[in-house]
């Protein structure tokens, strides 16, 4: 049985993942989470461990890293999950980071190089890059996809990493639907609403709306040379099962079910969001940009 150590107990992805685990049972004996840690809120993660049926609260991030086989990186705030991921990293073990990998391009160097300088493997992704309603759009896909609309809520001023926090559940949408070679995107404001329109290397083009106050709901329609299709994105137990199966086989095998290159293309393409509006909707090379970083990582 895996034993997995939990760090981070503010995110309501804290109590799923453990009681899906501990409480449901859906990986049987497989994986348990066998201990909680987090720098904030010592009530809250009281909370998570007493309703995850999680026996120990660890007394420090060390202490959780001793006593662990694997790791699941919960924090809210993506600026926190380098420092949270590296202590197990650097003892070789493997580590799930939930989204985003991190905010700073830099942490996220730290992280993918303290796993290749251990052979501890790494990964991070959206649970709508793994909900059904996602696995049944690519199974409808209408023939060769020229526009993608993708509608999504996301709050870029944040108090958690701003738009880090919620903008890369609907970049990743995108990108399971439409492909990861992005070339570039241009992003403009309207109060608190974002429209972002990125190119794609076979001229597809995705255009994201990111919303404040509008209604809680993620929605894609796909348009392509054989017609179309449109629904809404849901995500449940399903979805965060099926995000815990793949990190779970992850930390059985040690095998990184991602590359380095697809773990850091939602970090760059938040990052070119930013550095578009800073610059009145300028265009941001993405592709130029990904390649920069995975250079850097020598």
């Amino acid at each position: 049985m895996i034993r997995i150590g939990l760090v981070g107990s503010a995110s309501s992805h804290a109590q799923i993942f453990s009681r899906l685990i501990n409480v449901d049972r859906v990986f049987g004996v497989r994986a348990c989470v066998s201990a909680i840690w987090s720098a904030t809120d010592p009530e809250r993660t009281a909370e998570v461990a007493r309703d995850g049926n999680i026996p120990e609260i660890a007394e420090s991030l060390h202490h959780l890293a001793d006593r662990v086989d694997a790791a699941i990186v919960a924090d809210r705030h993506g600026d926190m999950h380098a420092e949270h991921a590296l202590p197990f990293l650097l003892e070789g073990k493997p580590v799930f980071v939930d989204k985003p990998l991190a905010i700073d391009l830099v942490d996220c160097r730290r992280m993918l190089n303290a796993a290749r300088q251990s052979g501890a493997a790494i990964t991070s992704f959206s649970s709508l890059s793994v909900a059904q309603d996602t696995d049944a759009m690519k199974a409808a896909l209408p023939g060769v996809v020229r526009l993608g609309q993708l509608a999504g809520p996301c709050d870029f001023g944040s108090p958690h990493g701003g738009p880090f926090f919620y903008a890369t559940h609907l970049i990743e949408l995108a990108l399971s639907l439409l492909g990861d070679g992005v070339a570039g995107l241009q992003a403009s404001r309207a109060g608190d609403t974002v429209v972002v329109n990125a190119i794609w290397d076979d001229d597809a083009i995705g255009s994201l709306g990111f919303f404040k106050d509008a209604a809680y709901a993620f929605h894609a329609s796909l348009f392509g040379t054989g017609g179309m299709t449109s629904r809404a994105i849901e995500v449940n137990d399903d979805a965060y099962a099926a995000v815990l199966r793949i990190a779970i086989e992850m930390f059985e095998t040690g095998r990184n079910p991602l590359t380095s290159r697809h773990l850091l293309l939602p970090i760059v393409m938040v990052n070119a969001i930013m550095e578009s509006l800073d610059n009145d909707g300028g265009w941001v090379d993405i592709a130029a940009t990904l390649d920069r970083e995975i250079e850097a990582l020598g």
